[in-house]
Parts: C-alpha cells; sequence; structure tokens
C-alpha cells in the first residue's frame, strides 16, 4: 500500500511539472510572437527578425533550462532532462549533426572494422575448453628456424607423455575436396565448378581431449584412430552444416563422396568450433587414416628413406602432421617442454638410424622440441598480416583522431554561438558543472549514435576487409561477427570519442564573464556584430586543433601514396616469364583414382584437345604452376669441388622440383640462359636430364659451364644421376617480392607425378581474360574425363593480383583513410576560417569602408589560412619521417620518405587545404561595408 501512495505522489508530481512546462512552452510562443511583431514595426528586414527570434529563443530556452534546474529534479530525471534537451539542441543544427554522425562512423566503424579482423586473427581465445593450456609443438632445426611437422609415429610417442599432458591431437591443414551425396551422379556438368569443400584430417581424440560437444550426432570415437574400415565417418561443422544443409537433422547418417571416399556423417561439431587454426574453417573432420582413401596432398615431406607400399602413418620419414598438447592443470610449459623433450630425442634418434648421410644424421640429432601457446589457435596468415594490421590500426586511430579534432573545432564554433545561452544561465545561478555535465551529455550522445551508426560500418568494413586480403585462392576464415568483444570496443572508442572531442568545448563554453556575454547577445540580437570583435584572439584553440588536423593527415596522405607506388612496383616486376596471354587453369586428376598409365594418357587427351581450341597457341602441364604455393622439396647432392664454400662430400642442397611437360618453358615464356628446355625425345629410357635455374647453377656450378655437368638426388625415388641441359633464368615461383630459391625442373616423361596445373598461351588478341575462353577450357577438361575436377581458371595477371591482394588491401585502405582524412582537415579549415570572417565582419567592414580593396580582404584571409597551413604540414613532415620509417618493412622499390611522394601528397593537401580557405575568404572580400557596420 504504501508504495501505490509513493508512485501516485511521484506521478502527480511528474504531471504537475508537465504541466508547469507546457505553460513555459507557452510563454515561450507568446513571447517570440510578440517580439516579432515589434520587430517588424521597428522595421527590420526579414533576416534580422530571424536572426533576432532565434536569439530570443535560445534565451528563453536558457532560462526554462536554468528555472528547472533551481527547481531541483531526481538525478534520473535530469538525466532524461539533459538527454532530451540534447536531442533537442541536435536536431536544431541537422547539418552540424549530419557532419558529425558522418565523422564518428567513419572513425569508429574503421577502428571497430580493423579490431574485428585483430580479435578474430590475433586476440580471440579457442572456443575450447581449458584453451590456455594448449601448446603447440615445434622441431627447432640446427638453422633455428621452427619446423612444425611430425610424422605419426613421432605422434604416438609423443602422446605416451601423461604425467605432463591430458593427451595430445593430430590434425593436417585443411585441403579442398570434392564433395556430394552418396548415390548423385558421377559425371560433372560441363562448364560448372564441382562442389567443394574444406575438409581437414584429425586424430580420434580431437573432439574429446578439446572439450567440444556436438549439435547433432556425435563425434570420433578410440575406433575411429584404426585403419579404415568398412564404414569410414566424418564430422561435419556446424557453419557447413547450417550453410549447405539447412540445419536438417536428418544430415547425421548421410552417406558422403568426398574425393571419391565413401564416407558416412556421424555428427554436427558444436556452433562457433572450427578447429585448432583461427584463420581456416574446415567443413569436414575426417580421420587421419582416411590420409590415403580421400587423397591428401597437403604438406607431407619426405626426409630419407621412404616405403612406398606402407600407409604414411606408418612412415618415420614422413612429415605431415601438427601437433599440439594440452597440459595438464598445474603443469608449466617448461615442465611440459622438458618431459616431452626426452621422448622427441628418443625418437629422434630412431629417424636418425634411418638417414642416408651422416650430416642429415646430425642435423636430425640437433633437432630440439619448442612448444608455443596455441590457445589463441595457430594462423599461417599472422606472419605475413599482423604487419599490415598493425599498420591499418595506426592509420585508422589517426583518422579517428582526426574527426575528434574537427568535432571539437564544430563544438567550440557552437558553444561561441551559445555564449548568450550559458551566461543567461550562469546569471539565474546555474552551477558550471551542471553545465558542463550538460554539454558533455549532448556530445556522449552524438558519440553515442555515432558509435551505433560506427557498429553498421564496422560490420561492413569487417567482412571487406576479410575479403580484400584473400591471396592466391585460399580462404581467410576469421570469424569477424559482432559479439560482445566488438560491443565493447565500440562502446569504449565510443565513450572515449566523447569525451576527447567534447570535454574542451564544454569547459571553454562554461568559461565566460556573464556581464560582457549577455552585453554581446544584446547586440547580436539587435543586429550588430559588435559581439565579433576580437575574434582572431578568442579562438587559439580551434587554429591549434585546424594544424593538427592538417599534421594528421599528411603522413597518411604520404603513407598513401607509398603504399600505392609500393603496389605498382609489385605489378611491374619481372616475374620471369610472359604474362601478356597467359591462362593458368587448376585441376584435381588425382582424384579420380588412375594409375600412372591412365593419368599420361589423360594428360596427352587434355593437351590435344585444348591445342585445338581457336586461339591457343601452346599448352604445358605442371605439377606445382605458375606462382603456387605448394611446390615439392628434395635435396641435391653438390658435385665435388663446386664453387662457394667447397661443401663436404654428404652436405646436400635443398632445392625445390617442379615436374613438367616438354613445351612448359615455350609455353610460359621463360628464357633460356643457356643450353635448351626439354625436347620429345626426353622420354622413359632415355638418358635422365634436368634443366635448372640461374640461383641452383651458381650454388653448384660456374653458370656459364652448368650445362652437361650431372646432378644426383638424395631421394630414392629419383635415385642416380641426370645430366643438366639447360639453364633457364630465375623466376618469381611464390610471390613476386621473394628471392629466387634453387629450383631443378624434371620432364614428367621420365620422373611421373601428378601435374595439377594447365599454361595455355593464347595468341594475342584471343580474348585470354574474358569467359568465352575460360568457357571453352572447361568444355575440353569435361569432354577428356567428365569427373575432372578444375578448380579455377585465371590469367596470371589474375593469379599475381591474388598474391598481392593484401597488399593492394592496405593500399587500397590507406589511401581511402589518406582521403577521408584530408576532407576531414579541409573541412576543419573551412569551419574556422568561416567562423573567423564571420566574427570579423565589422573589422572588415571598417577596413572596406575606409577604402581596403576587395584583394587586400582576400590576402589577408589566405595569409591567416597559409599560416595554419604551413605549421600543419612542418608537424606533418616530422611525423611522417618517423611513421613511414616504420612501414618501410611493407613497401617494395620505393624508399620511407621518397622525394616525389612526399612532394606529392604535400602539394595535394596544400592545395585542398587553400581551397577550403578561400571561399570564407571570397565571402570577407564581398562583405558590404554598410551592412557589416550597421549594428555599430
Amino acid at each position: 500500500m504504501t508504495t501505490l501512495r509513493t508512485w501516485a505522489v511521484r506521478l502527480a508530481s511528474l504531471f504537475r511539472r508537465r504541466q508547469l512546462d507546457e505553460r513555459l512552452d507557452e510563454e515561450i510562443r507568446f513571447h517570440l510572437e510578440m517580439q516579432a511583431r515589434e520587430n517588424q514595426a521597428r522595421g527590420m528586414s526579414p533576416e534580422e527578425a530571424r536572426r533576432t527570434a532565434r536569439h530570443a529563443f535560445g534565451q528563453v530556452e536558457a532560462l526554462k533550462e536554468a528555472y528547472r534546474e533551481r527547481r531541483g529534479v531526481p538525478a534520473l530525471e535530469t538525466l532524461a532532462r539533459d538527454l532530451r534537451y540534447a536531442v533537442r539542441m541536435l536536431r536544431k543544427s541537422p547539418g552540424f549533426t549530419a557532419v558529425a554522425l558522418l565523422s564518428l562512423a567513419f572513425g569508429v566503424g574503421a577502428n571497430c572494422a580493423i579490431f574485428g579482423v585483430v580479435d578474430a586473427l590475433l586476440l580471440k581465445s579457442l572456443p575450447v575448453a581449458g584453451a590456455e593450456r594448449l601448446v603447440a609443438l615445434s622441431a627447432r632445426l640446427p638453422s633455428g628456424e621452427l619446423f612444425p611437422l611430425f610424422s605419426y609415429p613421432a605422434y604416438e610417442r609423443l602422446a605416451a607423455a601423461r604425467p605432463v599432458c591430458s593427451g595430445l591431437v593430430a590434425f593436417t591443414d585443411q585441403f579442398r575436396a570434392t564433395v556430394r551425396p552418396e548415390g548423385a551422379a558421377e559425371a560433372a556438368t560441363p562448364g560448372r565448378m564441382p562442389e567443394t569443400a574444406n575438409a581437414a584430417l584429425v586424430s580420434a581424440n580431437f573432439f574429446s581431449l578439446l572439450g567440444v560437444g556436438t549439435a547433432s550426432g556425435r563425434t570420433f570415437g578410440a575406433e575411429e584412430g584404426r585403419p579404415p574400415g568398412p564404414h569410414p565417418v566424418a564430422v561435419m561443422s556446424y557453419g557447413y552444416w547450417q550453410r549447405r544443409y539447412g540445419r536438417d537433422p536428418r544430415v547425421v547418417g548421410r552417406a558422403l563422396r568426398v574425393n571419391g571416399a565413401a564416407v558416412t556423417v556421424v555428427g554436427v561439431a558444436a556452433r562457433g568450433f572450427t578447429g585448432l587454426f583461427a584463420d581456416a574453417a574446415p567443413d569436414l573432420f575426417l580421420p587421419l587414416t582416411l590420409h590415403g582413401a580421400v587423397k591428401h596432398r597437403g604438406n607431407f615431406l619426405i626426409q630419407g628413406s621412404y616405403d612406398e607400399a606402407a600407409p604414411p602413418w606408418r612412415q618415420p620419414n614422413a612429415y605431415w602432421l601438427t601437433l599440439v598438447a594440452k597440459r595438464r592443470p598445474g603443469v608449466g610449459e617448461r615442465q611440459a617442454a622438458a618431459a616431452l623433450g626426452v621422448i622427441f630425442q628418443a625418437e629422434k634418434e630412431a629417424e636418425a638410424a634411418l638417414q642416408l648421410t651422416a650430416q642429415d644424421r646430425r642435423d636430425i640429432l640437433a633437432e630440439a622440441l619448442v612448444l608455443r601457446p596455441a590457445g589463441r589457435g595457430l594462423a599461417d596468415s599472422r606472419a605475413t598480416l599482423t604487419a599490415p594490421l598493425m599498420i591499418l590500426s595506426a592509420v585508422a586511430g589517426l583518422v579517428l583522431l582526426i574527426a575528434c579534432a574537427n568535432l571539437a573545432n564544430l563544438l567550440l564554433a557552437r558553444a561561441d554561438r551559445r555564449r548568450t545561452e550559458m551566461a543567461v544561465r550562469l546569471g539565474i545561478g546555474a552551477g558550471r558543472g551542471r553545465l558542463v555535465r550538460q554539454l558533455l551529455t549532448e556530445s556522449l550522445l552524438l558519440a553515442g549514435l555515432g558509435g551505433v551508426l560506427g557498429l553498421l560500418f564496422a560490420w561492413w568494413g569487417s567482412r571487406l576487409l576479410v575479403g580484400l586480403v584473400q591471396g592466391n585462392g585460399q580462404t581467410l576464415a576469421l570469424d569477424v561477427a559482432i559479439d560482445g568483444r566488438k560491443l565493447a570496443f565500440a562502446a569504449a572508442v565510443a565513450l572515449l570519442t566523447g569525451i576527447a572531442f567534447g570535454l574542451a568545448p564544454a569547459l571553454r563554453a562554461t568559461r565566460i564573464d556573464i556581464a560582457s556575454s549577455l552585453k554581446q547577445g544584446a547586440a547580436a540580437a539587435g543586429g550588430g556584430a559588435a559581439g565579433h570583435r576580437g575574434g582572431r584572439r578568442r579562438m587559439p584553440l580551434g587554429r591549434l586543433l585546424v594544424v593538427a588536423q592538417v599534421g594528421l593527415s599528411l603522413p597518411l596522405l604520404i603513407g598513401a601514396g607509398l603504399f600505392v607506388r609500393s603496389l605498382r612496383n609489385l605489378m611491374r616486376v619481372d616475374t620471369g616469364f610472359a604474362r601478356l596471354g597467359l591462362v593458368q587453369v587448376t585441376i584435381r586428376p588425382g582424384l579420380l583414382g588412375y594409375d600412372d598409365g591412365r593419368l599420361a594418357a589423360l594428360y596427352d587427351r587434355l593437351v590435344e584437345r585444348i591445342e585445338a581450341l581457336p586461339g591457343v597457341r601452346s599448352v604445358s602441364l605442371s605439377d606445382s604452376g605458375l606462382l603456387g604455393t605448394s611446390w615439392s622439396v628434395t635435396d641435391v647432392e653438390p658435385p665435388s669441388g663446386a664453387p662457394g664454400a667447397a661443401p663436404a662430400r654428404d652436405e646436400s642442397i635443398n632445392v625445390q622440383r617442379s615436374t613438367v611437360t616438354w613445351r612448359f618453358f615455350a609455353t610460359a615464356g621463360m628464357r633460356m640462359a643457356q643450353g635448351r628446355g626439354f625436347a620429345p625425345q626426353d622420354r622413359e629410357g632415355a638418358p635422365k636430364v634436368a634443366v635448372i635455374n640461374e640461383t641452383l647453377a651458381r650454388r653448384l656450378f660456374s653458370p656459364a659451364r652448368a650445362v652437361g655437368h650431372r646432378l644426383r638426388f638424395k631421394n630414392p625415388r629419383f635415385a642416380g644421376c641426370c645430366e643438366v641441359v639447360g639453364v633457364v633464368r630465375d623466376a618469381k615461383y611464390h610471390e613476386v617480392t621473394e628471392t629466387a630459391p634453387p629450383v631443378v625442373y624434371l620432364p614428367v616423361t621420365q620422373s611421373f607425378e601428378q601435374l595439377n596445373a594447365i599454361q595455355v598461351r593464347a595468341a594475342p588478341g584471343a580474348g585470354t581474360a574474358g569467359a568465352a575462353l575460360a568457357e571453352s577450357l572447361r568444355r575440353a577438361a569435361a569432354e577428356t574425363d567428365p569427373n575432372l575436377a578444375v578448380f579455377s581458371i585465371a590469367t596470371i595477371d589474375q593469379q599475381l593480383a591474388r598474391s598481392l591482394s593484401y597488399r593492394s588491401a592496405v593500399a587500397k585502405l590507406i589511401g581511402f583513410f589518406g582521403l577521408l582524412a584530408l576532407l576531414l582537415a579541409a573541412t576543419g579549415l573551412y569551419g574556422v576560417m568561416a567562423y573567423s570572417v564571420a566574427r570579423r565582419t565589422s573589422e572588415i567592414g571598417l577596413r572596406m569602408a575606409l577604402g581596403a580593396p576587395r584583394g587586400l580582404v582576400l590576402r589577408l584571409v589566405l595569409r591567416e589560412t597559409a599560416r595554419l597551413i604551413g605549421l600543419g604540414v612542418a608537424a606533418g613532415l616530422a611525423a611522417a619521417l618517423a611513421a613511414t620509417r616504420a612501414a618501410a618493412s611493407q613497401l617494395f622499390g620505393v624508399s620511407a620518405f621518397d622525394p616525389a611522394t612526399v612532394l606529392a601528397a604535400t602539394a595535394a593537401l596544400a592545395l585542398v587545404a587553400l581551397a577550403a580557405g578561400f571561399l570564407p575568404a571570397r565571402r570577407a572580400a564581398h562583405t558590404d561595408p554598410a551592412v557589416a557596420l550597421r549594428g555599430e
């Protein structure tokens, strides 16, 4: 009963206050109408009447708010009134509100978008139980490099370290696999891509050790860790289940064909779990023992002897697994590393016994086990993307600072226009702290609205950023959805931004002389400009903010120019092959299940069909392709007396190996430095031959005398010697920034390998980049074998652009941020100069009345503009000198402080800023002295 009475009293009080507010509003309207009539009776112009009415309205609003403050209201009601008043003030200035919201949206949105990618790639922990106790195993090689792959026998032995680890999981990188429901037609549809999915091979304890449940069905059991029986199984990811099957519960138990192997889906992983890689999201998880059945061709390194008849999980010298251990509670990394290191060394002694040379045995025994934290997941892209993301984060932060400076300038000008309102409220007893709180409420409301709008930009921008950095056809799977972490980051940025750009104007607006402000307000109400005298000295903070905006914008413009020039240099790099008219097709013939003889016949038929297409001049095949990411690696024994350091007899050189058809060099447009390429006579049974690149020739022989020398491979598959018949000029094999590694080419007719790339040289003007040729190539592949999977068709220029995707993304984004910063700086300069001209209207009118020409007034204002620009440029050049040096590692073919780029960026900034300052200067030069001096 008491509660009801209390609420009744409160409601009655609120009702009485509302009646009082309505009465005050009626009084306001009445007095404004009377004032308007008096203005008309005095003969004021309509413009002067409107200005007077606005001023009167501001005074009455100030009286109204001051009266409310004197009455005293509860804190929550005060906050509500502050918010309503802030909304009214923002609605009164739609232009200011729109500019402020867009500036904040871009600034907050850019920071939130980049934070989303940084968080997903570098900061966020895996959604697994005990993520902080996960450690990734790597072997530190004698060279100091970390090697992250292990053999299956090594995994089994290391998994026995139960005293320090709860367990050990093994898995592979994800690979692309063709997937179709069991019973579907075998034939591929000509002209269409096969249905594919990302798959990963994992150990049977993968889900149980990580504590990951299922959304439907079950995970792997112990029986799935044994060699595949009659019913191989798979676990589907939640994302693939939702995207491909619409969360159909009947998917559990469904039979699929994965790369031709029949598997049964036994479960769907829990939502949000995508494996132990932060930048990859497998659609299907398969047992390790399905390696051969699904024809896995991921990272697979063989060192020493290899039994072709044994499965890979029984090969101690086949390295293909990534290992992650889960430490027991209370066991530190050092203790776990010591215990696992003992087992690791025992395993290495067993591996060393299988090596062919003493040097290999010494290298293996010198390896040491290293543990790295894996709670945030593993990510191959971290090494490439961390530096660009840090640069983009710094750039986005600078844009936000420029936006804050711009808004602070706008609020300073707005606060000066509200001096009379603040003076009235202070004059009748309002406290300064109360006014500061009211003004900060307006700033925080503005920041909050800008933050909400910025989240919309961030939602779109994060996905755009991830899409921009895709490279080489690899999918960068990052979870950038809006979640609690991103909301908290956006709220923090918005709050700090609101305080940053709102506090100084609020303090300035309430630090006023009440009497002089009221007197100046009266003069302004009467239509004069007396209150504007001395304006040049009254806004030093605004000019300082403009200088800061210009100074922060210049490094962004210089950085944008440097990254654009760097990207242009990369696109113009000599790749070592003729790019014009060259198309590459990626195929997967290994999925057909053919033996070597049938595959060789398939290659012959495929080349014949493609050569018959109109406009095709030459066709070749290779196992790695041009600008490929996956190459085979082997060891070559140097001949005695090789130049350089005169290596010992049992030393070897690690080289990249590519198997090609005989027309490969002509089709790719690769130039021979000496000797010849392959020819039709280099067949099986003929003397074995090889072509090497210039780098390998320099390592092994005198480049001028390499032809005729013999190479010996350590790999048993290439036992014996082959003669070097040619030296091809160095090319770019992986990316255009690399230094050419040693490479050896072998003819497929003498060293058979699955060939996964087709190079097609089209005649000039044959439309190599068009859809017609791509359709013809797909049709030729389907006519050769309907089940031949064609994964991609692209020109070499397109592949080059993909390989430079993250660099292109950085250049585009920094360029966009630079233009945005330039626009904000120009807006800030325009606002300050326009306000300065408005405050000096009387002074300018007096000068012109005394005979000052318009050109003098124009130069007067432009001189002030140039002074601000000069100070900003000087500060910006100093900042750019430090900032661009930090980004020097990301540039190519251009210095960190390139004079041409610096000059162009400075000139562009100066011209735009002068144009922004010219408009107020032109308005000042056309001031009518009679109008300007009327108020005097």
